[in-house]
């Protein structure tokens, strides 16, 4: 923060190491039959990927196709492999190779998975859980209805909100009873946004929302990627100081899509960068739903 202010004008503190698959496998599922290759196991094989920080990217596929098991290798909650049972490289479209697999490990880097989970605690707990500094000015109570607000949640949301933070709820657990399977994804994603992580990992953050609300999550996200967080200083002078953040999601809502800076198709754990028309729609070869 200190060298931020003798850099020249689009100049950055921070490095820009970006985050990179190459020629990766990944087994899941239990091996059952003693090393052997089983029914049960699913082998995904990742040639290439490499996303520079600070951007927005969209990965679209079908269904079982790999999409979300790329989503948590990126967020470290499924760990790699290169080599199969017999210790031999693994080879694809008659490459081969141990692979590589990196995400910088100075970055924090949130997984949001695609169905909210919640710890047995009050809202506000739950909100700020996943901060490095749960007591800090990110986390009061002010940015926290603000992060809310922009994602439009429901007026009920704000409203335990502003019970719980007045100290007026009897049952500090009613609030996951009296919400819709909406407002609970919009807190899911909301939590991800109010921990202010480097890079967040998105699973379908509008599977049950509306258009409109689809819309303001959308917002939501750009402005997080331009503004390097969501609810903080917008001046040119304290952007500077803040890591680049980058958000990398799975979506197939066309606004998702034209918003992305870059937008990359998965298919049998394979990955194509999509390129754009000449009129700056990304060309996506067919039709995807959620």
């Amino acid at each position: 923060r200190k060298n931020a202010s003798s850099l020249p004008a689009g100049g950055s503190p921070f490095d820009t190491v970006s985050i990179e698959i190459k020629m990766l496998t990944v087994v899941l599922g239990r091996d059952l039959s003693g090393g052997k290759p089983n029914c049960l196991q699913t082998v995904l094989l990742f040639k290439h990927l490499c996303i520079q920080q600070g951007m927005l990217v969209s990965l679209v596929g079908h269904s079982g196709h790999g999409k979300s098991s790329l989503l948590r290798l990126l967020g470290g909650a499924v760990l790699p492999t290169t080599r199969d049972s017999k210790h031999t490289p693994r080879t694809v479209d008659g490459l081969s190779g141990q692979g590589s697999y990196f995400v910088p490990s100075h970055l924090r880097v949130m997984h949001c998975t695609a169905e909210p989970m919640f710890i047995r605690r009050g809202l506000l707990a739950n909100l700020r859980f996943g901060h490095k500094s749960p007591d800090s000015d990110d986390c009061s109570v002010e940015r926290i209805k603000q992060v809310l607000e922009k994602l439009g949640v429901s007026a009920k949301v704000l409203l335990l909100l502003d019970h719980e933070n007045r100290n007026e709820m009897q049952d500090p657990l009613v609030w996951q009873n009296a919400l819709s399977s909406s407002d609970k994804q919009l807190l899911h994603v909301a939590r991800a946004l109010i921990s202010n992580p480097d890079v967040i990992c998105l699973h379908t953050p509008t599977r049950y929302q509306s258009n409109k609300v689809a819309h303001r999550v959308f917002t939501a996200l750009r402005e997080f990627v331009d503004q390097r967080g969501l609810c903080v200083s917008a001046s040119d002078n304290d952007k500077m100081k803040r890591r680049p953040t980058t958000c990398i999601m799975t979506c197939t809502k066309t606004e998702a899509i034209e918003i992305s800076n870059e937008v990359y198709e998965v298919y049998d754990g394979g990955i194509e960068r999509v390129n754009k028309d000449n009129d700056g729609h990304f060309q996506i070869s067919a039709e995807y739903s959620d």
